[in-house]
């Protein structure tokens, strides 16, 4: 497209607002604006006047330095063209930037949806997807990682509670059965409370942690509210 032997780079706030004008302008007279997802291969100089009028955009080079975009683009082109959905996921979610437990204060946003994956567990060659999950109230997205994480209550993280159960089964602990009873409800601990082992309690929630911190990595995106 004319003129291209210009760039924005060079151009001030001003000019790339007029740009910015036209380019609009010519979306307008081809594009519903309010309807039409764009995909912006470029760097932000080109699209920050542009997203304020749009109202679904794809950003996929955003993070990547000009040198690891033709990689990435490649990539994006492979995993489009997958026939296999499942494969075609775990391309996309092996992709994003990995997290781990010491990084959960640092997501900058309180909504969202993570993908887990564990430590020696694959598929076609790369990490495979262990866990699925997200939050049932609003902004409650790092609490909820943290319930899994840092938490010492299986009740309030049901992975963490089915870890306390693969732990106890493969020792054949007579506590499972204890463990199955929900002490959330005050009924339940008139009734069974006695038989709650405390130091039990206390050494399965740190191994259920220390599983986690040393097995579990994650990915996040932004659900909005």
């Amino acid at each position: 497209m004319d003129p291209y032997d210009e760039t924005l780079a060079n151009k001030s706030t001003q000019e790339r607002r007029l740009w910015g004008e036209q380019v609009l302008k010519q979306l307008k007279q081809s594009f519903d604006l309010v309807h039409d997802e764009f995909i912006f291969l470029a760097s932000k100089t080109y699209y920050e006047a542009l997203l304020p009028h749009l109202n679904h955009f794809w950003l996929p080079l955003v993070g990547k330095t000009q040198g690891q975009w033709i990689p990435e683009l490649r990539r994006l082109i492979e995993l489009e063209r997958e026939p296999d959905r499942s494969k075609a996921l775990h391309m996309l979610f092996n992709g994003l930037p990995r997290l781990d437990w010491t990084m959960i204060n640092d997501i900058p946003y309180k909504n969202g949806i993570y993908v887990m994956f564990e430590a020696g567990e694959s598929f076609h060659g790369m990490d495979r997807i262990v866990r699925v999950g997200t939050h049932r109230g609003e902004n409650r997205l790092l609490k909820r990682l943290k319930d899994h994480f840092m938490g010492d209550n299986a009740h309030r993280s049901i992975l963490r509670k089915n870890i306390g159960r693969a732990f106890l089964h493969r020792g054949s602990a007579p506590y499972l059965r204890v463990r199955e009873i929900d002490m959330q409800y005050s009924a339940n601990r008139r009734k069974y409370g006695h038989l709650v082992d405390d130091d039990m309690e206390t050494n399965l929630e740190a191994r259920i942690s220390r599983y986690l911190r040393e097995n579990i990595t994650f990915i996040c995106f932004l659900v909005s509210g």
